[in-house]
């Protein structure tokens, strides 16, 4: 495989994980447009957010395609000076796909601690004392009389 090619597939690699990146920021936005969550977690956004504009801005900066010399014979100086920048382009997009993938799995370990996006099976039961119990966890609270009215509309009683 040709260097070039392979630094087009870096580049290419690299877009597919900044645009994977953002999707998660947009996912979290949405998520925390509907829920009531602290403004501490919030700050979470920025992370995948961030590193996702900054590959985007990496991929945009990275060198242009070298036009073909095709019948001259370079020495080693001349070749490595033509290529210096590919090869530093390379090496900066490779660093950043390990910092995207890091942030992605940060991310979700972040996410699975403070519970964002995160409910837990038993919380799904189709009893009525779970979905009781799922109700009592909500972060409105109920007053006495409207959970009674609640819990008697569930069991079917008027």
């Amino acid at each position: 495989m040709d260097f070039e090619t392979a630094l087009y597939l870096w580049s290419f690699i690299l877009v597919i994980a900044a645009l994977v990146l953002f999707v998660e920021a947009v996912a979290l936005i949405r998520y925390f447009l509907r829920h009531r969550r602290p403004r501490w977690q919030r700050l979470l956004i920025l992370l995948p957010l961030s590193v996702s504009v900054w590959a985007f801005i990496a991929i945009s900066q990275s060198p242009p395609p070298r036009p073909g010399i095709i019948g001259v014979h370079l020495d080693y100086a001349v070749y490595h000076a033509l290529m210096a920048p590919y090869f530093s382009a390379a090496t900066y997009e490779q660093r950043l796909l390990v910092i995207c993938a890091g942030v992605f799995v940060l991310t979700f370990v972040i996410e699975r601690i403070f519970h964002v996006r995160y409910i837990a099976s038993s919380q799904y039961n189709s009893h009525a004392r779970s979905i009781s119990h799922l109700a009592r966890d909500t972060e409105v609270p109920m007053t006495a009389v409207a959970r009674q009215s609640w819990e008697a509309q569930l069991r079917g009683r008027p």
